[in-house]
């Protein structure tokens, strides 16, 4: 069977674990804090990841082995050659699934073959749009201005003072670009945020350390790295509409556990002047 077909076959496995995992998860919900609830989705990507692992690698084909060779013992006895030969013979495939993709691989070789090229067509049209925003933020970042003590005196002293608060130690660049009308952060192992050239006109000091508190809490949560995790992953996963709407989720459980943890660092008494910001930055972000 050809890795195309075993991954749209592991698709059906995966909606499966992830329709479960979003259940458990709403079920759960008033008893995981909004940090938790995000972390969880590091282990389901980590389960995504799993049919690119070379299949003789994989781990399910020694858990079933040993299922499989756990019950022979039982109905024969440890020592038969009988139990041994079945443990020794198991693929995972034997559980069902060998009989429907060598149908599909056998009598329907034409259709699998087209699978495949659907499948390669939408992975390159997805890797396109990715390279074509990372690029766009690159030209960005290019084109930007850094903020420094020297070029902005005031932004950059308030960007260093909510650095201080949230006790971020490493080396975090704050760029300002006319193009742009929200701010951006990104890097994993070189952090950088980009921030709109007018956003110290626009707002007031304190709406300006809340908007920054929140972009450093994403540098400090690191939460590039998982999202870019999730965008690969989502290039292979491109035919699948429930782990678009998967991933969807998770980045609403990431920008919710980032506000909950700015609040936790200014005070859940400005949680409302906290609140108002985003909003009046939202209505910006529309008109702009």
């Amino acid at each position: 069977m050809n890795f195309p077909v075993r991954f749209f076959i592991c698709n059906l496995f995966i909606s499966l674990l992830l329709a479960l995992f979003l259940v458990a998860k709403k079920r759960l919900k008033n008893h995981l804090t909004l940090s938790m609830q995000y972390r969880l989705w590091g282990p389901l990507l980590l389960a995504l990841a799993l049919p690119f692992v070379p299949y003789k690698l994989s781990w399910p084909e020694k858990i079933f082995r040993e299922i499989r060779l756990f019950f022979s013992q039982a109905a024969y006895g440890p020592d038969s050659a009988v139990s041994a030969a079945a443990g020794r013979d198991l693929l995972p495939l034997d559980l069902g699934i060998r009989d429907f993709s060598a149908g599909i691989t056998g009598s329907h070789v034409w259709l699998a073959a087209l699978w495949g090229w659907v499948w390669a067509a939408g992975m390159l049209t997805a890797a396109a749009f990715l390279m074509v925003t990372v690029f766009g933020i690159y030209r960005l970042r290019r084109n930007g201005v850094p903020v420094t003590k020297d070029s902005e005196p005031a932004l950059y002293g308030r960007f260093q003072a909510c650095m201080g608060e949230l006790r971020i130690r490493r080396r975090v660049r704050l760029y300002a670009s006319c193009g742009i009308q929200s701010p951006v952060s990104y890097g994993w192992l070189r952090p950088e945020i980009l921030i709109p050239q007018d956003l110290d006109i626009r707002f007031s000091d304190e709406e300006i350390r809340y908007i920054l508190l929140h972009e450093l809490q994403h540098c400090r949560n690191r939460d590039t790295l998982l999202n870019g995790a999730a965008c690969i992953l989502q290039i292979f996963y491109w035919f699948n509409p429930l782990v678009w709407y998967g991933f969807m989720r998770m980045r609403r459980d990431r920008e919710a556990a980032c506000d909950h943890a700015v609040l936790q660092v200014i005070g859940k008494e400005l949680g409302a002047d906290y609140g108002r910001t985003l909003l009046k930055y939202a209505g910006h972000m529309r008109r702009g």
